[in-house]
């Protein structure tokens, strides 16, 4: 008898060792579950520009160069640009640009697009000139000829974001 008590008091001690683990396990373990909606959709935009080269570069010479950004995608878009001299030696003959005030220089080295860009909508020009500076010598300047100035352009969707969380997306730092 004793025997059979002895077995029925382990069979009940596992019992409820069972319950109270199954219970706390129950309690440990989050069923809720959420969905992620992913949306994958174009973003083309393209670099356009008027850019009327001069014939005879001397100190102080200055020409048109008025690059745009237009949105060729059908969804808004926030734009940013990086403008770079395929020279430093380049930048330094140059005054520096005269940027438009829709376009903000940020940290990074990017200038960024004050509005979203509509479908077939262009931003104003970044600048629209480039001049020499008047206090080098024309050796100065024919010493970096012929040089690049480049711009180029990022984009990504709106898809209901601010401009700063848009572009924390792309960069792997927002959600």
């Amino acid at each position: 008898m004793k025997r059979k008590m002895r077995i029925f008091r382990m069979a009940a001690g596992v019992v409820m060792i069972c319950f109270c683990f199954s219970n706390v396990q129950a309690y440990l373990t989050d069923d809720d579950g959420k969905d992620n909606v992913l949306l994958a959709t174009e973003n083309q935009v393209t670099v356009l520009e008027e850019f009327d080269p001069p014939s005879q570069i001397v100190p102080g010479t200055s020409f048109t160069k008025k690059p745009v950004v237009r949105n060729d995608s059908r969804e808004d878009c926030y734009v940013r640009v990086r403008i770079t001299f395929s020279e430093e030696k380049a930048r330094e003959v140059c005054e520096p640009l005269q940027t438009d005030p829709f376009w903000i220089l940020r940290e990074d080295g990017f200038w960024y697009y004050k509005e979203p860009l509509r479908y077939q909508e262009c931003t104003t020009p970044v600048f629209s000139e480039v001049k020499f500076r008047e206090d080098i010598s024309k050796d100065e300047i024919d010493a970096v000829l012929p040089f690049e100035l480049s711009v180029y352009v990022e984009s990504v969707s709106c898809l209901g974001k601010t401009e700063s969380e848009a572009w924390l997306v792309t960069e792997g730092r927002g959600g």
